[in-house]
């Protein structure tokens, strides 16, 4: 079906609305525009299947595991909280999930309290004693699949008790949707 009356809007095939882009450029939002001028009746089975084609197709390159860890994309960054109070910001159109965070307090006679906060809303409050190690993400932290953070949104990290130089992290995490 080349063409389809929508209303007032004359709607061109899925793929001629979406035919400049390549798949890494193409975005769900486009998708979603695309797609959501087409009709539910039986006319529009081509367009739908169409639109379908197209969905698999984005799926494919962009969300290729189905919101599970994509092979290959996990990243472990360490850090003291004085170099780098913003832990992850993840990029437009990527959702990483947190797979596991430890802080270490390397002061030894005094304990931090460590904020981690996801876009200044505090996911996480934790007191690290003095000269020591805690899970802040995993085994008996917060559960490593409850947290993912979507493009556009930050992760950041600071503490009070200790110097910031004397408190660092390491977090691993992996991308489950990707650019």
């Amino acid at each position: 079906m080349a063409e389809e009356k929508t209303g007032d809007v004359i709607m061109g095939d899925i793929r001629d609305q979406l035919q400049n882009l390549t798949g890494s450029e193409l975005l769900a939002s486009q998708l979603s525009t695309a797609g959501g001028k087409a009709f539910v009746s039986m006319n529009a089975a081509a367009t739908q299947k169409d639109m379908n084609d197209v969905t698999e197709f984005w799926r494919s390159i962009h969300a290729p595991t189905y919101g599970n860890p994509i092979a290959n994309s996990g990243v472990t960054v360490n850090s003291t909280v004085a170099a780098d109070p913003v832990i992850l910001q993840v990029p437009t159109n990527e959702v990483a999930m947190l797979q596991a965070m430890i802080l270490t307090n390397a002061n030894g006679a005094n304990p931090s309290t460590v904020t981690v906060t996801l876009d200044a809303v505090i996911i996480l409050q934790m007191d690290v004693p003095p000269s020591s190690t805690m899970v802040a993400v995993g085994f008996q932290g917060l559960d490593p699949n409850s947290i993912q953070i979507v493009g556009g949104q930050q992760l950041g990290i600071n503490q009070t008790g200790v110097g910031s130089s004397e408190v660092s992290y390491a977090l691993t995490y992996c991308l489950t949707s990707q650019g």
